[in-house]
């Protein structure tokens, strides 16, 4: 399965309350859970009509990754990043793009960068 990974820099960490409040108030989030899961300390499911995917919190605290790679789940990194103050990049399980969102309008804007491959990195 395909999957997003935010982050904000090598080996910086999340706040991790911070980012949980900011997970759990995006429209369409549930069953969400803070605790020691494999590899993460917090988990929740994002629904929207058919669409359902997993979003974690790692364990290490410098990553969020996101299931799928659907206008849903950019959409759930768009939030993510509109709920934080610091900048977040985002990369696919393949690395075939790596994207400063700061840099990034709207969901087209990041489809778009995504299609061409953009890399910031």
């Amino acid at each position: 399965m395909s999957r997003l990974f935010l982050f904000i820099g090598e080996n910086i960490k999340f706040d991790k309350s911070n980012t949980i409040e900011v997970l759990k108030s995006i429209d369409g989030i549930s069953n969400a859970k803070e605790g020691k899961f494999i590899g993460s300390v917090f988990e929740c499911e994002f629904d929207r009509g058919s669409y359902h995917s997993s979003i974690r919190l790692k364990e290490d605290l410098e990553t969020i990754t996101i299931d799928g790679l659907s206008d849903e789940s950019l959409l759930v990194a768009l939030k993510v990043r509109d709920g934080l103050d610091h900048p977040l990049s985002i990369i696919d399980t393949d690395y075939s793009f790596h994207i400063d969102l700061s840099t990034v309008d709207d969901l087209q804007d990041l489809k778009d960068k995504i299609n061409v491959g953009h890399y910031d990195g």
